[in-house]
């Protein structure tokens, strides 16, 4: 469910819906000016070039490097593009292209890692009889979790600044680098009994960090 609610707050979505006013904004004051046609040919080829990435190292280099790697790549580019328009703002000059290349980084992190991994290891970590109700769940969630995303985007933009909202795009990636890291499993070519013990042992070794947490507590009280 992290995972998945991860990908739909990446940014990626508000990027493809609302491209054509992000680049508006990001060409004001320079030549950069892209076609609505050539946004779509241009977003449309990273979103296949990441996919086809996918597809070629997804069973070599496994679920967890992939996801982590592009979750802290956007995480990055989000945080970029925030600061980009932050100053512009106050009207310190910065590259021209920059937006137009984390905007593509975005987009290409998200068709490459965090789209298709969310739902693959989501599909690995549940047996066969609670697979189905799971990611239906999951995909209703997420589905939700856009369509707020869409509705508020613009308006919450418009009301704290572009720059804000990316910011919290790219924290949110990188919060998620840093979960898939301390919790998510590696499960390629692994069973459901290997991933649990993973699980299981992350979960005692918390468990012993309370305890001893507990101890030294109520030793520092009995000495008062």
């Amino acid at each position: 469910m992290v995972t998945t609610l991860s990908r739909e707050a990446c940014g990626a979505v508000p990027v493809l819906n609302f491209a054509g006013e992000i680049f508006s904004l990001a060409s004001t004051d320079n030549k950069l000016r892209l076609s609505p046609n050539q946004q779509a040919m241009l977003l449309g080829g990273v979103q296949v070039l990441g996919s086809t990435l996918a597809s070629s190292l997804v069973e070599k280099s496994g679920r967890k490097p992939l996801l982590f790697t592009t979750s802290l790549l956007s995480g990055i580019s989000m945080c970029t593009l925030a600061s980009w328009f932050l100053l512009r703002e106050y009207g310190i000059l910065a590259p021209s292209w920059l937006p137009l290349v984390t905007l593509c980084v975005c987009i290409f992190c998200d068709s490459s890692g965090l789209q298709p991994m969310s739902v693959v290891i989501t599909g690995e970590i549940f047996s066969f009889r609670y697979r189905g109700t799971v990611l239906a769940i999951t995909m209703a969630v997420a589905s939700l979790f856009d369509f707020i995303q869409l509705l508020f985007f613009k308006s919450l933009a418009n009301a704290v600044g572009i720059h804000v909202s990316f910011y919290f795009f790219g924290i949110l990636c990188l919060l998620m680098a840093l979960y898939v890291i301390l919790v998510i499993p590696e499960t390629r070519a692994r069973s459901l009994e290997d991933i649990y013990k993973d699980l299981v042992k992350k979960k005692d070794l918390k468990g012993i960090v309370d305890d001893r947490y507990v101890e030294t507590k109520d030793r520092e009280v009995t000495r008062i």
